[in-house]
């Protein structure tokens, strides 16, 4: 036996109980045991003429599988719709949404404005930051049409006084102007810095949804999971578990390596092949996505301000904590439930300063007791080598880290950021790609 030539893939079943003969996805593994048995077998305790127990009895098998694989454009969509359970496809390219950031003059002043819609409408909107030209004028927000104009504040002598963070706050409660934009703090601004004025400037970016071209598929967690089967192969040992969940789902990279997937499966079945397995996608010499095609956006507190930092490497792991019940007179499990929902996000990024520490335990980059309120931010990471992508977005994240140590060698900061995603839905992954459905 060569364990060199192993592989594994899985199959998304019509129901329970209707298990897939070959593979849909089908590719080299990393590692894993790929289809294993987990046995509760148990020596019986009595007592025995001899030295010795008279034997053992089994309890229960647990069947289950596991391996390392790659960020294929196809399969990753197939699961994580097997780790998040509601998948919704549309043809071609989704509507943007437009967008403008600031370049003003200075430091920590810059924004961002997102139009609330997605589509080329949104390219009508324009954003001025007006200096009234007077002293002691204070903040406001007019909006006209598609037009936002934001009156900034001047003090004594006549200076402009407005921060990005109260233009940003401005903005977004203003009724007419957040039902047009939304407002943040642009990448790698703390907010802290006085904005200076800005001609009424259209966003940019936006276009309407187009009805050809690839899939996009956009993949959020539901409380009932696929069922699904999954092959193994080492060499010329082949075994198939049938009617399986998706226990759990970690993807991690480092660098611009490969994108590594593991998905953990627990199953009710297993069936051994002696023929090869032939699936519907070999994805052996497909190419897949790696480090190099990141593209993040990182919100500690839910304001746009991410510190400066710049991503080393991560992971994101979605659990379903799946149970299996075994029943009297049958060792495989009877039935797989889902349990509680839990999705992890870990970043290490490099910073240029430990604001980001002060921030989260303090609630302000400037602040100087512990809060007790916990910080809510977000992040999104995009993997995309055209025509395909892979896209994970989190809105409500409770991000927590420590300091780092002093080092006698000295070099940069880093950070350990370490999130839990919550909300309605914890986590949206979009995938777009070849796959007409999964």
């Amino acid at each position: 036996m060569n364990l060199k030539l192993s592989a594994a893939g899985f199959a998304i079943q019509s129901a329970k109980g209707a298990a897939e003969a070959q593979p849909a996805w089908w590719g080299p593994v990393g590692g894993g045991g790929l289809v294993s048995f987990d046995l509760e077998q148990t020596e019986d305790e009595l007592t025995s003429a001899t030295v010795g127990s008279i034997g053992e009895y089994r309890a229960a098998v647990a069947i289950a599988a596991d391996y390392e694989s790659r960020m294929w454009p196809a399969s990753i969509g197939g699961l994580l719709y097997a780790v998040l359970g509601d998948i919704q496809t549309s043809k071609g390219t989704p509507a943007v949404k437009a967008v403008l950031t600031t370049a003003l003059t200075g430091v920590n002043n810059d924004l961002t404005f997102l139009a609330k819609t997605a589509g080329a409408a949104g390219n009508d909107i324009t954003v001025a930051l007006v200096d009234p030209s007077g002293n002691d004028q204070e903040l406001g927000v007019v909006v006209t049409g598609s037009a936002i104009v934001v009156n900034l504040a001047t003090g004594v002598a006549g200076a402009i006084t407005s921060t990005a963070r109260e233009v940003r706050d401005a903005v977004n409660t203003d009724s007419e102007a957040a039902a047009l934009v939304a407002a943040s703090l642009a990448p790698g601004n703390d907010g802290s810095g006085v904005v200076t004025a800005l001609a009424a400037t259209n966003l940019a970016g936006g276009a309407d949804a187009t009805g050809t071209g690839a899939s996009t598929h956009v993949i959020t967690p539901d409380a009932s999971l696929p069922w699904c089967t999954v092959f193994g192969a080492k060499d010329t040992e082949r075994k198939a578990a049938s009617d399986c969940k998706l226990d759990s789902l970690k993807i991690e990279w480092e660098g611009n390596n490969p994108v590594k997937v593991t998905p953990t499966w627990a199953g009710m079945g297993v069936a051994w092949s002696d023929a090869a397995y032939v699936p519907v996608l070999d994805e052996s010499l497909l190419d897949y996505l790696k480090g190099i095609h990141l593209t993040a956006v990182l919100d500690l507190d839910g304001s746009g301000y991410d510190g400066g930092a710049e991503i080393k490497s991560g992971s994101v792991e979605i659990k379903r904590n799946i149970a299996g019940d075994t029943k009297s007179g049958q060792l495989e499990p009877s039935s797989l439930d889902e349990g509680s929902f839990e999705c992890d996000v870990e970043l290490v990024v490099r910073v240029p300063d430990l604001l980001p520490v002060r921030l989260l335990l303090t609630g302000a980059v400037d602040g100087d007791s512990v809060s007790a309120d916990v910080p809510y931010g977000k992040f999104s990471l995009t993997f995309a080598d055209s025509p395909d992508s892979v896209a994970l977005a989190a809105t409500r994240v409770a991000w927590k880290t420590s300091e780092p140590e002093a080092s006698p060698a000295g070099g940069p900061a880093e950070l350990t950021l370490q999130g839990r995603c919550y909300g309605n839905p914890a986590i949206t992954a979009t995938v777009i790609n070849a796959v007409a459905s999964y």
